[in-house]
């Protein structure tokens, strides 16, 4: 076993008591405004952000996700402006850039209040939520710190929770439910969901794309596999992952249905608890299949493949922010 393989074990160990330990701490209060709101992110943040943003929309407020680079041409309307970077990437520093031109600034990152970077701005614009999560260093996926910013997202959402200990019981039950997972079938990957649910489920093929190093992973409502996707498909080996939710089973049994045996793989990722806490318990079910896939076939974590190549794109923000 490689000492990346062994690091990124460790880090999957780690995410249920961190949400376990983050669950019982006091609560995140949830934002209050000044709307409208913008939400950016990138790679194990941007799923957090989007989440966030469709949260809030849910609940009628005005709030819409921007990727990073919006932010190179123009400072993107809105009064309150929420940040998720884990260690202030230098794409987010993009966005920190423009942190005098809204009411209120939020960062949400793994770094302390104090860092360097930080503490110059922190102040009547800006303010830094710090989530309780180690430096995860050294592999290109992040595992503990995307985990606890999608809980951060729910909570400053506003979103009803279930009790504490209801939610801790379906993760501890979702993470044991997945000791027995084998790798996942060859081919290529996609996501299956329906409703809204599907587009607050790209932090999790983000961690898929970063895990597993594969070149794409699609995420398709499942009324669209018909439209196009399924006849792609339809000749070649597939491996589909049903985020299934509450009042998914008719649609993931006529998915079932259409699905050629010995062809394509349909695999169930269940849930118990209402959206968006099931994510939670998805985030759990996709880390163990990712784990192993990566301990039956593994696959260069670090360094991982155009490690240091990336730099054109990687390194724009890095730049004194203003």
């Amino acid at each position: 076993m490689t000492s990346a393989l062994a690091q990124l074990q460790e880090r999957c160990r780690r995410v249920l008591p961190a949400l376990i330990s983050a669950l019982h701490a006091s609560p995140v209060e949830p934002l209050a405004g000044p709307w409208p709101l913008v939400t950016t992110g990138i790679g194990g943040s941007e799923g957090p952000a989007r989440l966030l943003a469709s949260l809030l929309q849910e609940r009628g407020l005005a709030a819409r996700f921007v990727p990073l680079s919006a932010f190179l041409r123009r400072t993107p309307p809105g009064r309150f402006l929420v940040i998720f970077s884990h260690n202030l990437s230098p794409n987010a520093r993009l966005a920190l850039a423009h942190h005098e031109r809204f009411e209120r600034v939020l960062l949400v990152t793994g770094l302390d209040v104090g860092h360097p970077m930080l503490a110059p701005m922190v102040g009547r614009r800006l303010s830094v939520l710090t989530l309780p999560a180690e430096d995860e260093n050294g592999l290109l996926v992040r595992l503990v710190g995307p985990a606890l910013a999608f809980l951060a997202a729910m909570q400053l959402a506003g979103i009803p929770s279930p009790p504490v200990d209801r939610i801790v019981t379906a993760l501890e039950a979702a993470a044991e439910g997945t000791r027995t997972c084998g790798p996942l079938p060859p081919g290529p990957l996609a996501m299956v969901s329906c409703s809204t649910y599907t587009e607050r489920c790209e932090g999790l093929r983000w961690r898929l794309l970063e895990g597993l190093l594969v070149p794409d992973l699609p995420l398709w409502d499942a009324l669209s596999v018909a439209h196009g996707p399924f006849q792609g498909l339809h000749g070649r080996q597939q491996t589909i992952l049903f985020l299934a939710t509450l009042g998914s089973t008719l649609l993931e049994e006529a998915l079932a249905a259409m699905l050629v045996p010995g062809r394509h793989s349909l695999i169930q990722l269940s849930s118990t608890l209402e959206e968006p806490w099931c994510l939670l318990e998805h985030l759990l079910q996709v880390d163990a299949w990712m784990l192993a896939t990566l301990e039956a076939e593994p696959r260069p974590l670090s360094p991982w493949p155009g490690q240091g190549e990336d730099g054109p794109l990687y390194e724009v923000g890095r730049h004194p922010i203003r």
